[in-house]
């Protein structure tokens, strides 16, 4: 369990949800298989500093925020 803040957790976000791809399908197994992933972290400090109990993050289109990747992988 890590207890500082490192300024990583996003980078952290990103490997942990690789490793779950990278296990959750056998070669030449379609990429349908994959099921909903989340990736939650419990911190002890507000790291965006925005007085948020819980922040949400999924993919969504950069100028349409309307358009979502549809990857089902939230991180939390």
């Amino acid at each position: 369990m890590q207890m500082e803040d490192t300024h990583e957790l996003p980078k952290r976000a990103r490997y942990y949800q690789a490793l779950c791809d990278s296990e959750a399908l056998n070669k030449g197994e379609s990429y349908r298989n994959l099921k909903e992933q989340y990736i939650i972290f419990i911190c002890p400090d507000d790291i965006f500093k925005q007085e948020q109990a819980i922040y949400r993050f999924k993919n969504l289109e950069i100028g349409n925020a309307k358009i979502e990747l549809g990857d089902q992988c939230w991180k939390n």
